[in-house]
């Protein structure tokens, strides 16, 4: 496996999934918050807010953000992937791959 021919490889890429996961996981939490405040404002002024990110940036390319439990479900299954390539490596350049 790669794992073993080079650890430190994978070990950087299982450290930067598991940034990754986490970047936005935290972009979509905000979003959300962002999201529920412009609908508290906007329900003021009697406007429709957007449902989703992608509504309220149209320009943006917003589909890696997660908006639902299936997006935070795959970002948290990104991670974990992240955590145990990580582990994997670690553990196979301690045992002197």
């Amino acid at each position: 496996m790669l794992v073993f021919e080079f650890p430190d490889a994978a070990r950087a890429i299982g450290r930067l999934l598991m940034t990754l996961a986490v970047a936005a996981a935290l972009l979509g939490w905000r979003g959300h918050k962002l999201l529920a405040v412009l609908d508290r404002r906007l329900a003021k002024v009697g406007v429709d807010a957007p449902r989703s990110l992608a509504e309220a940036y149209p320009t943006l390319p917003t589909w890696w953000i997660p908006e639902s439990g299936w997006g935070f479900a795959l970002v948290g299954v990104v991670f974990a992937l992240g955590a145990a390539l990580a582990l994997a490596a670690r553990t196979a350049k301690r045992m002197g791959a």
